[in-house]
């Protein structure tokens, strides 16, 4: 039966001979399902991704050869290796389908205390069945088992995809009325505090969420309309440079003159003069 638990111990490690190939080792066809118990390491992944693992931490990986770097002294892992031929044999076609989703990139999240126990649970247990899996009726029980093990990790995987969905869903909404709020309130203030009071949220996590969803942050996109705001003035009315500097939250008409040369490499001046409308 290709089911097999161990710890991350090298002597383990070679017990289960996992091809290593400078340092990397290769699943070929089999499926590593790793608990972190103690410590941390960093994994790398083959197609260049790179997770931390920490105390409490799972990992699952599929058909992509993976190293452990940077560990600390107490980094402590156990390993759950089961070929993807025995799962496939085992589970009907709608978790297969939903695994293979999962397996299309590597997973690492952390487990809750209920998640946590039942791994803990089910691999103490398979470790014990898996001596006598020659005796009556065995193969049904670790095959029992091992389909625990799967349900509750597509369970919890599931969990943190919609999660994931639900996280980047509220990004885009937050930012698109952070946006709109921009833009009917930037003359008024270009604080990035001032929108996050209007939006309920902490100007930190405005910012991040709005990073994340525009790839720019908050002040980028005040400044712009600013700036906007303020080649509009220059090109299109007599307006003193005091009046526009005062109008827009400067303190003065130096700081405006600064902050309009940082964004666009002019004075104002210089754009008045280049841009003035003839009349």
């Amino acid at each position: 039966m290709k089911v097999e638990i161990f710890d991350n111990t090298p002597e383990e490690i070679r017990r289960q001979r996992i091809p290593n190939v400078n340092g990397w080792y290769i699943t070929n066809d089999e499926i590593f399902a790793m608990i972190c118990l103690e410590g941390n390491a960093t994994m790398q992944v083959e197609t260049g991704e790179e997770f931390m693992l920490n105390k409490y931490d799972y990992a699952l990986i599929f058909d992509k050869g993976f190293k452990l770097c940077d560990k600390s002294d107490n980094f402590r892992i156990r390993i759950i290796k089961v070929s993807r031929k025995f799962l496939d044999s085992i589970i009907d076609m709608d978790m297969r389908l939903n695994l293979n989703k999962l397996f299309c990139r590597p997973r690492v999240l952390r487990l809750t205390s209920t998640e946590l126990r039942i791994y803990e649970l089910v691999t103490k247990d398979l470790q014990i069945l898996l001596r006598y899996e020659d005796r009556n009726y065995s193969r049904e029980i670790i095959t029992g088992y091992i389909k625990v093990f799967t349900y509750t990790s597509l369970f919890a995987m599931e969990k943190r995809e919609q999660s994931e969905v639900y996280s980047t869903k509220r990004e885009h909404e937050i930012s698109d009325k952070f946006i709109t709020l921009v833009r009917e309130h930037y003359i008024e203030s270009r604080r990035v505090s001032f929108y996050a009071e209007k939006l309920n949220v902490s100007s930190k996590y405005l910012s991040v969420l709005v990073k994340k969803a525009t790839g720019r942050h908050p002040t980028e996109w005040i400044d712009d309309y600013t700036i906007d705001e303020i080649k509009q003035r220059l090109a299109t009315t007599d307006q003193p440079m005091q009046s526009i500097s005062y109008d827009l939250g400067f303190s003065t008409p130096s700081h405006m003159t600064k902050f309009f040369h940082d964004k666009t490499g002019k004075t104002p001046k210089e754009y008045r003069r280049s841009h003035t409308v003839n009349k």
